[in-house]
């Protein structure tokens, strides 16, 4: 394992396109003044728009999932060369403090919030994709012989992994085998289901990020998603005025960054779909006598 500038944690990102570049040079920013000297590997297909950020290791990317989603497993697999323990945020994710010391990170996945993922492929209103995902999660969960009622859905825009005895190796390529069997099926995100899933297989631990460290519930990273009930009810409920001020300051800013020039919308409606149909082509392609999930593990 390399080891850069003494530490041995980074912050990680994946970053695609314009709008998304953009979200993680203001995380970088972000980084640089609340977690001075700690480094953000980020997965880009820009790396020089990085080029005056100096706490930013820029590795260059291109796509390989066919819905983009589940690449954040190579900001895993990458950043683990360099550390022992690498935080996932999504790039349009923002710093409220120092997350990275933040605690002492147990050895496995730590999810800023999980939950049952029997749960979870079970919800009251059923549809036809979430019936399709309870299908194929019950046939990974077979192939691998583990129980679904033992796993979790870990959120996907939040969370650390710690290098365990090489059980995060397993568990990198666990994710892919399931990602590869999801997308085959046309299921193209599900990355919280595929961790959960790819975590039991490695008997990689899930740790509960306030919970299983014995904290109280740390408002230190913005997304939108983990306050929508101040973000769409209005609801300031165990938030503090300063507090609520940035995160309605943070979502401002993301949206803002949002208003692409036109050209760019345009451009972003055609390639990024054909960009998917290309790849998804392949992968059907690549698998095309693959039908069940044990051939996807052979």
């Amino acid at each position: 394992m390399k080891n850069h500038n003494g530490n041995e944690i980074c912050y990680t990102t994946i970053a695609i396109g314009h709008e998304y570049n953009l979200h993680a040079r203001k995380l970088a920013e972000d980084i640089s003044h609340l977690s001075p000297n700690i480094s953000i590997v980020i997965l880009t297909d820009r790396p020089k728009f990085f080029i005056d950020n100096s706490n930013v290791i820029p590795i260059r990317h291109r796509v390989i999932s066919a819905g983009i989603f589940h690449d954040k497993l190579y900001c895993i697999e990458k950043s683990l060369e360099y550390f022992k323990c690498c935080i996932f945020l999504d790039a349009d994710c923002r710093l409220i403090s120092n997350m990275a010391c933040s605690r002492a990170w147990k050895p496995g996945l730590t999810a800023k919030t999980c939950w049952s993922l029997s749960k979870h492929i079970r919800p009251k209103k059923s549809s036809e994709l979430t019936i399709k995902t309870q299908r194929l999660t019950c046939e990974v969960a077979r192939e691998f012989g583990v129980s679904i009622d033992d796993c979790k859905f870990v959120y996907e825009a939040a969370f650390i992994v710690h290098a365990d005895n090489q059980k995060e190796i397993e568990f990198l390529r666990a994710w892919k085998q399931i990602r590869d069997f999801f997308e085959f099926n046309g299921i193209f995100d599900g990355e919280g289901v595929a961790m959960g899933l790819a975590a039991a297989k490695a008997s990689l631990n899930v740790h509960h990020y306030n919970s299983s460290y014995n904290s109280k519930d740390i408002k230190d990273v913005y997304k939108d998603k983990l306050f929508y009930r101040l973000l769409i009810h209005k609801d300031c409920k165990d938030l503090s005025d300063d507090l609520c001020k940035k995160i309605l300051e943070f979502d401002q800013q993301r949206k803002q960054r949002q208003h692409l020039a036109i050209w760019r919308k345009a451009s972003r409606k055609i390639v990024l779909p054909t960009m998917k149909r290309i790849r998804f082509s392949k992968l059907k392609t690549k698998n095309s006598r693959k039908q069940k999930f044990a051939n996807f593990i052979l």
